[in-house]
């Protein structure tokens, strides 16, 4: 049993997806929080079926903050950036979802200059 703040939890199990080594992060959050057990893995939410589930809520919470995004360069109605007046960039999926898996993000971030 751990006593947190007054109130009494019987188990705090916490999982973890990660990238990399996953055993020296696992022993950080240990370190930082004693009393949790953490259990730090590669493709956790196709291991556990919580982290599945937070993993589908997490996107669906996503998708639904850049449904409606307008770019903050935007949003006063001029854009110095791009020059135009009173247009309003919204989120295209053009874009991705922003994970170093997507295409965009690959071709923009990790790809080699093209002389």
């Amino acid at each position: 049993m751990l006593d947190l703040h007054g109130l009494t939890v019987i188990e705090l199990q916490v999982y973890v997806d990660a990238l990399g080594a996953t055993g020296p992060y696992e022993k950080l959050l240990s370190s930082h929080f004693p009393g949790i057990d953490f259990t730090v893995t590669a493709k956790a939410d196709s291991k556990f079926k919580i982290v599945g589930a937070a993993s589908v809520a997490a996107k669906v919470t996503r998708d639904a903050w850049i449904e409606g995004w307008i770019f903050e360069e935007d949003a006063h109605g001029c854009s110095e950036v791009t020059g135009m007046q009173g247009i309003k960039r919204l989120w295209s999926e053009e874009l991705g979802s922003g994970y170093p898996s997507g295409v965009f993000i690959r071709q923009s971030f990790f790809s080699r200059p093209q002389n």
